[in-house]
């Protein structure tokens, strides 16, 4: 029950900035506490309120290596 997050409960809030900020803030969090052996880059969360949802771009690298990887996801509600 220690890992995890909010973010699927954000997704069923407005799709603004407001949230996308919160949203950026919440996988940040994550990631920092569940995996050290990722070195976050930049994490991008922008809102699409004509679709209701949210498209996250998180750049990363492992600790240790020089090549960053790039990781994209459309995040939105599913009831």
């Amino acid at each position: 029950r220690d890992i995890g997050s909010t973010t699927s409960s954000l997704l069923f809030d407005m799709c603004d900035e407001a949230t996308s900020s919160t949203l950026e803030s919440e996988i940040r969090r994550t990631i920092l506490f569940n995996e050290p052996r990722v070195e976050i880059e930049k994490i991008v969360v922008e809102p699409y309120p004509e679709q209701n949802e949210f498209r996250v771009t998180v750049k990363y690298k492992i600790v240790g290596t020089l090549e960053v990887i790039t990781f994209e996801h459309i995040l939105y509600p599913t009831r």
